[in-house]
């Protein structure tokens, strides 16, 4: 029998995700935002996201579209001087996000996402000209 493991607050939960365990190191100095090329399209900055989801403010950390603006190009994580993994934090926040249906409405990565894995685990492969259309 499976036991499932009870998060007290909201940090736990992102805790227990790999890429959210380091939350917490976060000092607030504003480098990854900084530092980050889509910072201008998200509704809140990466740093205020690590702030809010530290504040408890799970419902607006999940339903932001910051996490799905993520470039994965890790300006942030090399940039970060406590060595938070900034870009593993957005993918940890995209699966909470998408495991709570609260993935912003106005973004289709979370319905790619599903495509994708539906392609593969019905066809074992991924056939590109089926997947883009």
């Amino acid at each position: 029998m499976e036991v499932k493991k009870r998060h007290d607050t909201f940090t736990d939960e992102i805790c227990a995700i790999p890429g959210g365990e380091n939350i917490n190191l976060c000092i607030q100095c504003g480098t990854c935002t900084a530092s980050c090329p889509s910072a201008d399209k998200m509704d809140h900055t990466p740093s205020q996201l690590i702030a809010m989801a530290r504040a408890g403010m799970k419902y607006e950390v999940l339903s932001s579209n910051a996490m799905w603006h993520c470039l994965s190009c890790y300006l942030c994580t090399v940039r970060c001087p406590r060595g938070i993994k900034q870009t593993e934090l957005m993918h940890a926040l995209e699966c909470l996000a998408v495991r709570n249906r609260l993935s912003h409405g106005r973004t289709l990565t979370p319905a790619m996402y599903r495509s994708f894995n539906d392609f593969v685990y019905s066809l074992g492969s991924l056939p590109e000209f089926g997947f883009i259309t």
